[in-house]
C-alpha cells in the first residue's frame, strides 16, 4: 500500500516525462528509483500509535476516532517522506 500510494502522488505531483511505477517493494523512475525497505512503511510507528490510544484513558469513540487520525496521519507523513 505504501509503495503504490507512493507512485501514485509521484506521478500525479512530479514532472517526470516517463510515469513512476511500483516494482515491489521499489519505486522506479525515469533515471533512478527507490527503495521502501522493510521497517520503512511506518508500521512500527502505527504499532505505538495504537498501543498509545488503546491505553489511554478514552472512551470507545474517542478510541476509534483516535486510531482513525493517528492510521491517516502515520501514512500521509510516510508518504511525504518518502516523497522528499
Amino acid at each position: 500500500l505504501v509503495v503504490p500510494a507512493a507512485v501514485a502522488w509521484v506521478n500525479l505531483v512530479g514532472a517526470l516525462p516517463v510515469p513512476a511505477v511500483a516494482s515491489g517493494p521499489r519505486i522506479v523512475a525515469p533515471g533512478g528509483g527507490l527503495n521502501v525497505l522493510q521497517g520503512c512503511e511506518g508500521l512500527d510507528v502505527l504499532g505505538l500509535w495504537l498501543a498509545a490510544v488503546a491505553a489511554a484513558p478514552l472512551s470507545w469513540r474517542g478510541r476509534l476516532l483516535g486510531w482513525t487520525l493517528g492510521a491517516l496521519l502515520v501514512f500521509v507523513l510516510n508518504q511525504l517522506r518518502l516523497w522528499s
